[in-house]
């Protein structure tokens, strides 16, 4: 389903696709496979991808989901990190008008420390709706330990919100997915009754957006998560049958590392796919920032910044090279309408928008190409569940890949967790 090109001059890469050296990266791809690798003890994810179905998880996950939905018309989402980004990128990806006029509006919350959004939020649902009733509101809250600030902090706050606003209706109203054995939040969720779902504890954050971390809040938002485990499970089959794309994204980056470049570009000429690269930042950045190594994951959204960043990538120093996330088959479409005023751009009169934006795509990769830079395009065959659930596989086992290839523990985050230390060493004094 997900598909990979590579557009780099062979003086750069000094090879095209069909003669990309995989060896390395299929003996990665089968350590990975083999449990082989660093950090073995964290691969329930894969454990996930390759079972034939998780149907009761999934039922309970819906009965769940279509509860919340009959209770609520916001539904507040509070994590952060990969507690919220992978459900974030499904939505802003799948989710267009009409289905969202279905279902209670998820909003995610917990994702910073600054006052303003949070009191605004609160001051909006405390508004009544057009037809002069209280809004209804229910909170999930996503911490396997229940110690980050962010969403600890958060959920204290929206906790005592949620108690004034629905009194006893409180506890009906939140469900937890923590760890299913320790922890703060854990603990809280016993005692006070909430519904709880389980953060694996083989997965990190940043893979589970396949577990209840992400399926909860996509199915309360009218999602189909069959679709979505069906796409991604069907991404594992086609990549153990044919594993030249997955192979081919992850040598490709080790190259262009170990060539040098140290900053990856990842942009997109379809706005709804800015949750996905949101995603992707956060799973390599995390995974593959370790021991003084790894691609700076930036990001760009374009055609927009083509107009800003665009002149930094064209001629700035050559550490660059771009991963563009392209869909096949656009989500929506638009006719350019003629007109009787001349505005210059009577030729493109009777154009799908769509055919506008992939010449601006084909241009822009180029323009880069002749001019030096590398560009990857991994394409999605549309915005459709199953092709997002297959787009978050590929992506988590090309990244296994590739903390294979650079030797690396591709599943922890020490640097994440140093920030935490010295954070709660100021708070707690």
């Amino acid at each position: 389903m997900i598909k990979v090109d590579v557009h780099a001059p062979s003086s750069i890469l000094g090879m095209d696709k069909q003669h990309v050296d995989l060896t390395q990266a299929q003996q990665s791809l089968q350590n990975l496979f083999d449990k082989n690798v660093q950090g073995s003890e964290w691969l329930g994810w894969l454990d996930t991808l390759l079972l034939e179905s998780n149907k009761e998880e999934l039922a309970s996950i819906q009965r769940k989901a279509a509860q919340l939905q009959s209770i609520s018309d916001f539904v507040l989402c509070i994590g952060i990190g990969g507690s919220y980004l992978g459900a974030a990128a499904t939505m802003t990806a799948s989710l267009r008008y009409e289905a969202k006029q279905l279902a209670p509006e998820v909003r995610f919350v917990g994702t910073h420390l600054g006052a303003s959004e949070l009191k605004d939020l609160m001051t909006e649902l405390e508004a009544p709706k057009h037809d002069g009733t209280k809004k209804r509101v229910s909170i999930i809250v996503i911490s396997k330990s229940g110690s980050t600030v962010e969403t600890g902090v958060t959920f204290r706050i929206l906790r005592a919100w949620l108690k004034k606003h629905h009194a006893d209706e409180a506890k009906d109203r939140i469900v937890a997915i923590t760890s299913s054995s320790s922890g703060s939040l854990r603990t809280l969720a016993l005692e006070a009754g909430y519904d709880t779902f389980v953060v694996p504890d083989d997965v990190g954050g940043r893979f589970s957006v396949l577990s209840p971390v992400g399926l909860l809040p996509i199915a309360v938002a009218g999602l189909d998560i069959e679709e979505l485990m069906e796409g991604a499970r069907k991404q594992v089959k086609e990549i153990q049958q044919d594993p030249v794309d997955v192979l081919t994204l992850a040598s490709t980056r080790k190259w262009f590392m170990d060539k040098g470049y140290t900053i990856e570009c990842l942009s997109s000429f379809d706005q709804i796919c800015s949750g996905l690269i949101d995603w992707v930042q956060q799973l390599q950045g995390e995974s593959e920032g370790k021991d003084s190594m790894g691609l700076f994951p930036a990001s760009a959204f374009y055609s927009r910044d083509l107009h800003s960043l665009g002149q930094w990538v064209q001629d700035g120093p050559r550490i660059l090279f771009e991963t563009i996330i392209s869909l096949e088959n656009p989500s929506a479409e638009l006719e350019i309408p003629s007109d009787d005023q001349k505005d210059g751009f009577e030729d493109l009169a009777h154009k799908p928008l769509s055919w506008v934006n992939e010449s601006a795509k084909k241009g822009t990769i180029k323009a880069h190409y002749e001019d030096g830079i590398p560009v990857i395009e991994v394409k999605l065959p549309d915005a459709t569940e199953a092709s997002i659930g297959a787009f978050f596989a590929f992506y988590m086992i090309a990244t296994g890949v590739m903390g294979d290839l650079m030797g690396i523990h591709a599943y922890n985050q020490p640097g994440v967790e140093a920030y935490k230390k010295e954070m709660l060493t100021i708070l707690r004094g």
